[in-house]
């Protein structure tokens, strides 16, 4: 469950971050002294970063046990 919702928001984030999403903000506005479509760039860098913390919390514990063959 918890593997198909990540996978599932890292989807819908490749959409929104470089697809339409862009096209939405591509004008020439300033947010902070930066460009508003590089600050929506670096809004998703964030959110991209904030998923792979959570699935290495949630997903790749160590407590794991190890799947298939011995190592």
């Amino acid at each position: 469950m918890k593997e198909g919702f990540l996978a599932m928001l890292v989807i819908l984030c490749l959409v929104i971050a470089v697809g339409p999403g862009v096209l939405l903000v591509n004008r020439a506005e300033m947010i902070g002294g930066i460009p508003l479509v590089y600050a929506w760039g670096i809004a998703w860098y964030f959110i991209f970063s904030g998923i792979a913390i959570v699935a290495n919390w949630k997903l790749w514990s160590k407590e794991d046990p190890p799947k298939g063959g011995t190592a």
